[in-house]
């Protein structure tokens, strides 16, 4: 596995990281971030992204999500 863009240290990539998952989800402590930032560095897709790119990614992937709990149309 190479290191995130080829030139950011770690702590770098999960500070920068950080601050903008604070700018995309203001609600979301720093906490919680932090722990994300550090999932997301562990993850090589996101790993090889730069940290802005990365959250981004991550946002438009979860929007994508359709949920599985929708109620039919129809009764069976």
């Amino acid at each position: 596995m190479s290191w995130p863009s080829d030139s950011l240290l770690a702590a770098e990539w999960i500070e920068r990281c950080v601050v903008h998952l604070a700018r995309t989800e203001p609600g979301l402590d720093r906490s919680a971030a932090l722990a994300l930032a550090n999932e997301m560095f562990l993850f090589p897709r996101t790993a090889a992204m730069d940290p802005e790119e990365a959250v981004e990614f991550v946002a438009h992937q979860l929007a994508q999500a359709v949920p599985r709990f929708d109620r039919r149309r129809q009764p069976r």
